[in-house]
């Protein structure tokens, strides 16, 4: 049974990692002027490719365990409306307070 859960929650974890990988694109795209505490390597080739890696691995999970793949994003739904809830109590989004002071650095 673990292991099926396991199983389950790694395409989920696939995901959100392209999704994390993504927003390296986006933000840059956005925001070209914002600071950047970190510059990322071979950028735009590595984002590219991580994002390329990420959708062979979901691909090849989805073609050989569909069902264990159905159940790692059911999870996901099931967590949906309590997400709902909880970002409405959230402030107003402001990207400039996402990516610290004007200076670079990170507020404690």
């Amino acid at each position: 049974v673990g292991a099926t859960i396991v199983a389950g929650v790694l395409l989920v974890l696939w995901v959100f990692f392209g999704l994390a990988g993504s927003t390296v694109l986006v933000l840059r795209r956005r925001l070209p002027d914002a600071p950047r505490p970190y510059c990322v390597p071979g950028y735009p080739v590595v984002p590219l490719v991580f994002l390329a890696v990420t959708l062979f691995m979901l691909g090849g999970m989805i073609v050989s365990t569909p069902g264990r793949c159905l159940m790692g994003m059911g999870l996901v739904a099931l967590g949906l409306p309590l997400y709902s809830l909880r970002a409405r109590t959230l402030p107003a989004d402001d990207p400039q307070a996402w990516l610290g002071s004007e200076d670079g650095v990170q507020a404690p």
